[in-house]
């Protein structure tokens, strides 16, 4: 079982190593947009030539001898996406609830260090651009391997793959920000994002485990994921404050204490979430 997480760890390898030509190119930051288009150009261009297959419409297909099933009604009847969104919202909001918090805890772990790592590093540490983007390549190195190994073990047992990773994480915190020398930031950065992928590898399968109707799998992960996301996309904003308020004596913001805090804060709350029973049956009425 492949993650999705090993894809978007992927993406982020690719443009970490394009960060230090941004520091001589005369468009400097805007160079990744362009870079980006040109990416989901190609990526459109693939997906518009590649044919589509849903292994739940082939299902459907074998077991009720249905030649042409349409995705929203996949699994369980012909009612409209529309009224499978409503009944879920109306009598299963609670999912809902848990599905974001889950996603929020995840994704502010991982925009609390992907996204204020950097200045930290600049600001704490004083690595130049060349020693900050290995560090970043390595980080990201862990992510890609991480992605793979929890996605493959998530098909032993979906349910404790997250728990074991998230609590794995720990003891590599102080040896993500403590070290001094780029080599043992980036040895501390490798394990602790290779846990925190694993970790996060499984996420998706789960949330599609949750979603009260077969039919709307895809659309319960995107809404969940993206509201967890959004909650989530504070955290940054919040530690760059908290370490802009709380300096060094020599007036450095210090981001490592933040970051230390909120990963230890976030990691000890994932381990908490148990995924509920009786979720995923089709809806007949």
């Amino acid at each position: 079982m492949i993650s999705p997480l090993s894809g978007l760890r992927l993406g982020d390898f690719t443009w970490k190593i394009d960060n230090p030509s941004l520091e001589k190119d005369p468009y400097g930051w805007r160079s990744l947009y362009f870079l980006g288009a040109g990416l989901t150009v190609s990526a459109i261009a693939l997906r518009l030539v590649t044919p589509s297959y849903s292994v739940t419409a082939e299902a459907v297909r074998e077991h009720e001898g249905i030649e042409e099933v349409d995705d929203r009604a996949a699994v369980g009847g012909k009612l409209a996406f529309w009224t499978k969104l409503q009944y879920a919202l109306r009598r299963k909001w609670a999912i809902f609830i848990y599905g974001t918090l889950l996603t929020a805890c995840y994704s502010t772990l991982g925009h609390g260090h992907l996204d204020v790592y950097p200045a930290f590093l600049v600001s704490q540490r004083k690595l130049d651009i060349l020693r900050q983007t290995w560090v970043a390549v390595l980080l990201q190195s862990g992510g890609i391997f991480g992605a793979f190994v929890g996605g493959y073990l998530s098909k032993h047992s979906v349910k404790w793959v997250p728990t074991a990773f998230a609590i794995l994480v720990a003891p590599f915190l102080p040896l993500f920000i403590l070290p001094s020398s780029w080599n043992l930031l980036g040895l501390g950065a490798f394990f602790f994002e290779f846990f925190y992928a694993a970790s996060m590898a499984p996420i998706g399968n789960i949330l599609q485990m949750l979603c009260p109707h077969p039919g709307m799998r895809g659309a319960f992960t995107g809404i969940v994921y993206n509201l967890g996301n959004a909650v989530s996309s504070i955290a940054p904003s919040i530690e760059t404050k908290l370490g802009e308020d709380h300096r060094l004596p020599d007036r450095t913001p210090d981001f490592a204490r933040i970051i230390l805090i909120l990963a230890a804060i976030v990691r000890s709350i994932i381990p908490s979430f148990k995924i509920p029973k009786g979720t995923g049956r089709p809806l007949t009425t």
